[in-house]
């Protein structure tokens, strides 16, 4: 029994001096330049391909329209719909330096540009029963025969940031940075409709006349701010040349915002007066207003990383970046607060009540998400 317990002791040591001589070859610490003394720079090019979601972009609400069994009226079956954001690439370029003789303080500047998109909201109502009714103003119409939408999110950042590297351990490098940052954010949404109205006639005597008339609205705003910005870069080196990475970040900006609204439509003549019987209406709407916005980071991946000579590195990464902008889409409201009725006008006409332009903030978030690949060189 006790050669047993011996041997067991054994075994369990040559285990374990293997896995530490395993781990001293394998995990070795990242490679730094031969003379650390020299202050240093950093410069950096990010190739970004990210998808932007834009939330409140509510615009169409369409869906078939079926005869009840006892033929009193019909069941409206609707779905709304939004753009969706496509996948675009941007870009963010960066230069730093780092002061050795100052405990290795490096300070960055970097400039990050995106411009994002959607897909075309497309709808028709040619062979079909399906109702399409646009939730805009109700000058669009409260029916369309055919309808398009599409937005584009435009979004450039500056940031400069101070911050030093942390070694909690051998193979663990934290990396604190607070810095200031100014975000320019442009945001468009257009939406078109054929738009489709059953009016009296001007002596308002007989049945209803469907009429058609192009109509749309454009709609954006821009927001200009300033503010600070805090974060952690984390990197564990898991063997020789090779790193997993991952940061956070937050964001405050106090800025402005400058909305504008466009829009060309007609509203039922509701007036005897033997006038026609819509009424072309057109207007531009605009509002300026001060608003303090904040945002969330989070970013992962891998880098491989070499030294060549004395002073030149270079870094390669690839990850998943997220950025979350809170309540930064500031366009107006196309869909009331409350809840969206249907109500019919006899057998032959559908309109949708409540549809009018509010004038309330959406108020919502702007997300961005994809790949985030670098290239970074030290000299």
């Amino acid at each position: 029994m006790q050669w047993r317990s011996w041997y067991v002791v054994v075994a369990v040591c040559s285990v374990a001096s293997v896995l530490l001589s395993a781990d001293k070859r394998i995990n070795q610490a990242p490679e730094v330049p031969s003379s650390p003394a020299k202050n240093r720079w950093e410069c950096f090019a990010d190739f970004l391909w990210w998808q932007g979601d834009v939330e409140g972009t509510e615009v169409v609400a369409s869906g078939p329209l079926t005869l009840l069994s006892d033929s009193s009226g019909y069941n409206c079956d609707f779905d709304i719909s939004a753009p969706t954001g496509t996948w675009e690439p941007g870009m963010r370029l960066g230069a730093g330096y780092q002061f050795e003789q100052y405990d290795a303080w490096k300070v960055e500047a970097f400039w990050t540009f995106i411009f994002t998109a959607s897909d075309g909201v497309d709808l028709s109502t040619a062979g079909s029963n399906r109702r399409i009714l646009p939730l805009g103003p109700n000058p669009l119409g409260p029916n369309a025969a055919q309808y398009h939408a599409q937005w584009w999110l435009r979004s450039n950042l500056a940031d400069v940031q101070l911050g030093r590297e942390f070694f909690p351990t051998t193979h663990l490098a934290l990396k604190p940075h607070l810095g200031v940052r100014g975000g320019f954010f442009q945001f468009k949404l257009h939406h078109s409709a054929l738009g489709q109205w059953s009016a009296l006639n001007s002596s308002m005597q007989g049945p209803p006349t469907t009429m058609y008339n192009p109509t749309w609205d454009r709609n954006q705003f821009q927001y200009n701010g300033i503010g600070f910005r805090i974060g952690n870069d984390t990197a564990w080196h898991i063997a020789n040349h090779w790193t997993i990475m991952g940061n956070i970040a937050g964001s405050l900006l106090y800025g402005k915002y400058n909305n504008r609204e466009s829009f060309l439509g007609y509203t039922p003549n509701a007036e005897n007066d033997g006038g026609p019987a819509l009424i072309r209406a057109t207007g531009v709407n605009t509002l300026s207003s001060w608003n303090v916005r904040t945002n969330v980071e989070l970013y992962l991946g891998i880098c491989w990383d070499r030294c060549w000579g004395k002073q030149k590195h270079i870094a390669l990464s690839a990850g998943y970046e997220l950025a979350a902008w809170f309540l930064l889409n500031n366009l107006y409201s196309l869909i009331d607060g409350n809840q969206i009725f249907f109500a019919w006008n006899g057998a032959t006409e559908l309109y949708f009540s409540d549809s009018y332009f509010t004038g309330i903030a959406a108020n919502s978030n702007i997300t961005y998400q994809g790949l985030t690949a670098r290239v970074a060189l030290d000299f």
